[in-house]
C-alpha cells in the first residue's frame, strides 16, 4: 500500500475552499450526467449521518457510481467488461475531515483508492493531520505542492479564474 500526504497551501480561508468544492462537485456532477444513456455520475446515496465506521463527526454520506465507458479508448470498450468501467465512490463529508473510498466491482479488492482530507487555516505545518498511526505514519510521504504560485496555473475558463 502507498501512504501519500499532500500539503497544499491554499490561498483562501477553509470557509470559501468549502464553498468552491461544494460548487464544483455539483458542477462535475452536472456535467458528466446525461450526456450519453448509460454514462456519467449516479447519486445512488445522499444521506446525512451522525456515526460512521472512520470515527469521524458528523456529516453527509454519498455513493456514487461513475461510469466511465465513453471515457476509455474503443478498443478497451471492446475487450473490457461493462463492470471494468465502472467505479464506486464512497464519500464521507465530516467537514473539514473528508473520506473518499473508490472501488471497482470487476478488480475487487485489487484496487481500492482511499483519499482522505483534512483542511485547516494553517501552513501546512501540522506533525499528523490524521492522526495516522502504526504501519501508516511510517510509510507515508509527505509532499508539498504549492498552487498560489502564478507559474504553476494551468488556464481556466475566464467565469472560474479567481484572478
Amino acid at each position: 500500500m502507498i501512504v501519500r500526504e499532500y500539503r497544499l497551501v491554499m490561498p483562501l480561508t477553509v470557509d470559501e475552499y468549502r464553498v468552491g468544492q461544494l460548487y464544483m462537485v455539483a458542477k462535475a456532477s452536472q456535467e458528466e450526467t446525461g450526456q450519453t444513456a448509460g454514462e456519467g455520475i449516479e447519486i445512488v446515496k445522499n444521506e446525512p449521518y451522525v456515526e460512521n465506521e472512520h470515527g469521524m463527526g458528523p456529516g453527509q454520506y454519498t455513493e456514487k457510481r461513475m461510469y466511465l465507458k465513453s471515457k476509455v479508448p474503443s478498443f478497451v470498450r471492446m475487450v473490457m467488461p461493462e463492470t471494468a468501467l465502472v467505479l464506486t465512490e464512497y464519500s464521507w463529508n465530516a467537514f473539514p475531515h473528508c473520506k473518499t473510498v473508490y472501488e471497482n466491482e470487476w478488480l475487487g479488492q485489487k484496487f481500492i483508492l482511499s483519499v482522505e482530507s483534512m483542511h485547516a487555516n494553517e501552513p501546512g505545518l501540522a506533525e499528523n493531520p490524521l492522526n495516522l498511526k502504526g504501519a501508516d505514519l511510517e510509510k507515508r510521504k509527505v509532499e508539498y505542492l504549492n498552487i498560489a504560485c502564478e507559474d504553476s496555473y494551468a488556464p481556466m475558463s475566464k467565469g472560474e479564474d479567481p484572478r
